[in-house]
């Protein structure tokens, strides 16, 4: 490389390059920092001989630095960490070979080095006369005075690790995944093997011990550029393919270095996913994904479903109607899907608008008309900004109506809808209720004592006549009914049925009638 100092530079990365060791970096003045746990893990590497450590300073006043006998922004060799005499203590060495530590336990403070804990370091005071840049310092005033701990990890230390090479092309997925992972690299992490015989000797001995998995994603560095690249890898149960960023049981940081690394304690046989994500996505990426562990690995790509298909709609001035609770919600683009047999899967949809959206499935396979919680299968649930997905599980054979939403009506956005199911389907447009009728609004009110207007209608011979009754401006909803009598009929042509208060309010189905006088009669209940 010329020197050490290239993109995302720091000890442990260029310790990588040089050694091949894990690279981990850890931050210590970050909220999640434990103190006590990272000395146990260092104290323990060290001691087995399975860790190399460096510190590093960040920015210090020239004031601060000349006081403490510290440099800003550098990096210092851990040459051995020792816990005696009830103190936590490293020994450092600054490469420039001089310049050392002045505080706590440096050669200065006489009065902390006791006999007792000279004897258990082999520390003399006479060969520290000299700056050579070596000196012992405790844990505490690391914490204090240096921003980060970079350790590299012997991976010969794990008995098991996996490795895949990949490729996530400038056009895979949005430039920005902060909603949708649907694009995103993902891959299934099996821990123990998963066989039937291991399965069968653990549930005979109990709950197995945690085992520990760590996964390495390094990005391939092209060019001597600033890296500009903020990656991460997020951690799912399951090992399914994922497509919405919520319920990760670890979000990893994004960070523009060339190296993000994951600790994991994970359940013997579980399945896990992997998630790779970047921020503002503008080019062709090349990673490798490590995995290392004590327990045996399988590392594959997280699973696609064996059938989909996506199409393209829009909300417009007429189909951009609402939310369920709005009078315009059958409005909204539906779609029949029809399954020949059992299937599971997911159905997505991306606007591309940032509008809160959902996707409900109706038990109908025709165009819903009415909206009831007893007819639906599977919602996306609450409304999310340009992104959602509902799980298909176990879908009984038949046809299924889809229908795609904004939160607000008149929010206008052009949408993908996909489906990805374990089995074939067929998937097409329902034309909105009216399509290719002439439509004609009146206007009334109920009055109480007196009989239920009625509207006079004189269609054509062979008319197709469909009407809706609604009452958005009533609060509460009241129960309501439409139907159309033939004048002079005692029984109603066309009915909306049983009195009911949805807030779409209640249609009749499509009826061809004309050549006659016609009565369309609303009714509410108590009226």
């Amino acid at each position: 490389m010329g020197g050490y100092d290239f993109p995302g530079s720091n000890s442990s990365t260029d310790l990588h390059v040089l050694t091949g060791w894990v690279p981990e970096h850890v931050f210590v003045h970050d909220a999640g920092f434990d103190a006590g746990a990272t000395w146990a893990r260092l104290a323990d590497g060290a001691r087995r001989g399975t860790v190399l450590a460096t510190i590093a300073t960040g920015e210090i006043g020239a004031a601060a630095a000349g006081a403490l006998g510290l440099v800003p922004a550098h990096a210092y060799a851990v040459l051995d960490v020792r816990e005696a005499c009830g103190e936590r203590l490293l020994k450092l060495k600054n490469p420039w070979s001089a310049l050392r530590w002045t505080g706590r336990f440096s050669p200065d403070d006489a009065a902390r080095w006791t006999p007792a804990l000279m004897r258990a370091l082999g520390y003399d005071p006479a060969a520290e006369r000299e700056d050579c840049g070596l000196f012992w310092i405790d844990y505490a005033s690391v914490c204090q005075h240096f921003d980060a701990i970079h350790l590299n990890w012997d991976p010969r230390a794990f008995a098991h690790s996996a490795a895949m090479h990949f490729e996530w092309a400038a056009g895979a997925g949005p430039q920005q995944a902060l909603y949708d992972f649907s694009g995103n690299p993902q891959f299934t992490v099996t821990v123990g093997g998963g066989s039937k015989a291991e399965a069968k000797c653990s549930s005979a001995q109990g709950a197995a011990e945690p085992a520990t998995v760590w996964a390495l994603l390094s990005k391939h560095l092209l060019k001597t550029a600033p890296n500009g690249d903020f990656i991460a890898l997020h951690v799912y149960a399951g090992g399914q393919r994922i497509y919405e960023p919520r319920g990760a049981l670890l979000i990893g940081e994004y960070a523009n270095a060339p190296h993000v690394l994951v600790r994991l304690s994970a359940a013997a046989g579980a399945r896990y996913t992997l998630v790779v994500a970047q921020r503002d996505k503008t080019a062709s990426l090349f990673f490798t994904l490590r995995l290392f562990g004590d327990a045996a690995l399988q590392l594959s790509r997280a699973p696609q479903p064996a059938f989909s298909e996506a199409v393209q709609g829009q909300w417009g001035s007429a189909s951009a109607g609402g939310n369920s609770a709005a009078p315009r919600y059958l409005d909204n683009p539906q779609y029949r899907l029809t399954v020949a047999a059992r299937a599971s899967g997911v159905v997505a949809l991306r606007a591309a608008q940032p509008h809160a959206v959902n996707v409900r499935v109706f038990r109908t396979g025709f165009l819903v008309t009415r909206v009831l919680e007893a007819n639906t299968v599977a919602s996306s649930g609450k409304y999310r900004a340009r992104f959602c997905t509902c799980a298909l599980d176990a879908l009984e054979p038949g046809s299924y109506t889809l229908v795609a939403s904004t939160f607000e009506p008149f929010l206008f956005s052009r949408f993908t809808l996909a489906v990805g199911l374990d089995a074939p389907f067929a998937l097409a447009p329902i034309a909105r209720e009216g399509a290719g009728m002439r439509l004609r609004e009146l206007h009334g009110r109920w009055t109480p004592g007196a009989p239920p207007p009625r509207f006079l209608v004189q269609p054509p011979p062979g008319c197709s006549v469909l009407v809706r009754l609604q009452t958005p401006r009533a609060d509460p909803l009241p129960l309501v009914s439409v139907a159309i009598f033939e004048a002079g009929a005692a029984e109603p042509c066309a009915s909306s049925g049983s009195f009911a208060n949805s807030p779409q309010g209640v249609a009749t189905q499509p009826t061809r009638i004309g050549g006659a006088d016609y009565l369309v009669v609303p009714a509410a209940w108590g009226h």
